[in-house]
């Protein structure tokens, strides 16, 4: 996959994000064109790490992954990667159509309670 300390691009073609909405309407997201934010952090073994957005419409993302590509001394480098909601929502993470990670609907306390 080319430059091992490199995210590649590709990786996301793995992944799927979908979304239950509060009525139980099921839709999936959409990945947003570019990446949304890229960084490195030397003193956690971070060699690379992007995050994208996951919208069900629009530019205001609903989902964002964050894939870090993880390099400790005498090990592999190892990918890891985590669902951020941004939505109320329930979603669910997909690698290769399966669920690896999901995320229960927040439930607001009601302003008059």
């Amino acid at each position: 996959m080319g430059d091992q300390r490199r995210v590649p691009k590709e990786l996301l073609r793995h992944f799927s994000v979908s979304m239950q909405l509060y009525t139980g309407d099921r839709q999936d997201l959409l990945l947003l064109p570019n990446q949304l934010h890229r960084y490195q952090i030397p003193s956690e073994h971070v060699a690379d790490s992007v995050i994208f957005g996951w919208t069900a419409n629009g530019t205001n993302p609903d989902a964002l992954l964050i894939i870090e590509l993880r390099t400790r001394p005498g090990q592999a480098p190892e990918w890891v990667y985590s669902l951020a909601p941004v939505t109320a929502d329930k979603l669910s993470l997909k690698y290769d159509g399966s669920v690896v990670q999901t995320k229960d609907q927040t439930i607001f306390p009601s302003d008059d309670a």
